[in-house]
């Protein structure tokens, strides 16, 4: 497993990853885009009272999602294309480090309009609960010490990986090819990647 430990081998090979994907994580806006100036977030009345009393977001497991399917969805997008590009030198390494390794992923999610049926409907008590709306700028300056994630970014709605996803790709296969360690980190972004894509029959929902 990843060691989080900001002195660990770990973290500093971490860290070389992000220099190294800089580029194409900035145009999948996963990496400092910038986000709306108001971002909203639909609950009901038992998530309103536990924000307003905690002064927090909880995030949720991608696996208690009201749409249980939805991370299979982007993990299917990413599987098809490493099983129609990668090379008999790659194929040990999506083995080692690929989608299937146990990451849990937790997520928050906001919508760039209040006026979105559908999110009132599904998370918002079909009407009866909130809508709550956030300063994005400050959003984007939450952190995950150790960690250097940042929130938000904002969701790709298609049912065809992007060439900026597919380049992400290709330089995450190349980067870790290297070494087992450099493999293991690549497991964690190839976990993580796919929960920036749904159906395109979501895309009212403007999600992030």
């Amino acid at each position: 497993m990843f060691d989080p430990d900001p002195a660990s081998k770990d973290f500093a090979i971490a860290n070389e990853l992000v220099e190294t994907v800089a580029e194409e994580s900035l145009a999948l806006n996963m990496l400092d885009a910038p986000a709306p100036r108001y971002l909203c977030h639909y609950t009901d009345f038992s998530g309103l009272k536990g924000i307003l009393s905690s002064g927090q977001l909880w995030f949720s497991d991608t696996k208690t999602l009201n749409d249980s399917v939805e991370l299979e969805y982007g993990r299917g997008l990413v599987a098809e294309y490493l099983k129609d590009n990668i090379t008999g030198v790659e194929e040990d390494l999506v083995m080692q480090s690929g989608l299937n390794h146990p990451y849990r992923l937790f997520v928050s999610c906001f919508c760039e309009s209040s006026s979105v049926l559908s999110m009132w409907r599904n998370y918002a008590r079909r009407g009866g609960g909130y809508c709550l709306e956030f300063d994005g700028f400050s959003l984007q300056q939450c952190r995950f010490p150790p960690q250097a994630n940042r929130l938000p970014f904002k969701m790709t709605y298609t049912n065809k990986l992007s060439k900026e996803a597919r380049a992400l790709i290709d330089k995450l296969m190349a980067w870790g090819r290297a070494d087992a360690d450099r493999a293991k980190l690549v497991g964690v972004v190839l976990n993580y990647l796919p929960v920036k894509f749904k159906h395109p029959a979501f895309s009212e929902e403007r999600e992030w």
